[in-house]
């Protein structure tokens, strides 16, 4: 290495080819062709392959139906659940109302006495059902009273009409 500098040597610049027209491709069409991106990284306008868009349409419209179709068997059950809930709560007010169904009309419903487990708050219905009794009026349960032939024993037995046997008995004895 030299401490020796260098200067650039003018009659060399003359030398060199001069510079390109601005209509060639070293002009400034090649200043545009710097410009853009490398083509991995243009954006595709062209839209995804038709074929594609079809399959997916088709699979999402395949799980949307699934979806509507498991939304109302859910539906269902739950009304199923529900008036099976109904009709144990009612069955338990047997003893205590004369209309069990009489309580949905103070405003309860059967959900207000289950857990999140699903059991009956059975205490919580009674006593409900007791206030119901005292503040709305509702019927109370009444007893059984009657006799226990079941409305099988008819009225008093009638007299019967008089038949031959009887006159001819009915005359021996005078």
């Amino acid at each position: 290495m030299s401490d020796q500098t260098t200067t650039p040597d003018t009659t060399d610049a003359d030398t060199q080819a001069p510079e390109a027209p601005e209509d060639t491709p070293e002009g400034p069409q090649a200043d545009q062709a710097d410009q853009e991106p490398p083509e991995d990284q243009t954006h595709d306008d062209t839209p995804p392959d038709a074929e594609d868009d079809t399959h997916a349409a088709r699979d999402a419209a395949k799980y949307r139906k699934a979806l509507r179709a498991a939304e109302a068997q859910r539906d269902k059950l739950q009304t199923v659940v529900d008036a099976l809930r109904k009709s144990i709560a009612e069955d338990t007010l047997t003893g205590v109302l004369d209309k069990p169904s009489a309580l949905w009309l103070t405003g309860k419903t059967p959900g207000d006495y289950y857990g999140e487990d699903g059991t009956l708050n059975t205490d919580q219905l009674l006593t409900d059902a007791r206030q119901a009794i005292t503040d709305s009026g509702l019927a109370r349960a009444s007893r059984f009273k009657g006799s226990a032939d079941g409305g099988a024993r008819g009225t008093a037995p009638s007299r019967r009409e008089p038949t031959w046997n009887d006159l001819i008995r009915d005359g021996r004895k005078r």
